[in-house]
């Protein structure tokens, strides 16, 4: 298995979703999902793996990164690749900023959660 599948493993395994999950959230076949996760399929296309990545709430860069610390070798300690948390709060009401904080501080799983309840695209 190669260190992008590993990595891309690894953030699965952090966000708790399912192949069925992915296949939903990216539109690919399961049966596909489970071949790239499994290393069965040897070559990932880019826009295959910005659709996985997009969908495990981490940046493709992430997933291609060979020798680095943190997650499979990437340090994303602050790392924001959606940008939740560089948005201004000041102008919100204090029920807002509580909402926002505690957007920020949900997990990957637990965000997309709240924005599919919410019918929100990313």
């Amino acid at each position: 298995m190669n260190d992008v599948v590993k990595r891309l493993n690894e953030a699965k395994e952090r966000t708790g979703l399912s192949y069925s999950d992915l296949a939903r959230l990216t539109g690919i076949p399961k049966s596909t999902i489970q071949r790239y996760f499994t290393g069965y399929t040897g070559k990932l296309p880019l826009d295959v793996l910005q659709k996985i990545t997009n969908a495990l709430q981490i940046d493709a860069r992430m997933a291609m990164m060979w020798d680095s610390p943190g997650i499979g070798g990437y340090d994303d300690s602050g790392f924001d690749p959606y940008g939740y948390d560089r948005a201004p709060t000041d102008d919100l009401s204090e029920l807002e900023r509580r909402v926002v904080d505690a957007f920020r501080s949900a997990s990957p799983k637990d965000r997309r959660t709240v924005l599919n309840a919410l019918d929100i695209e990313e």
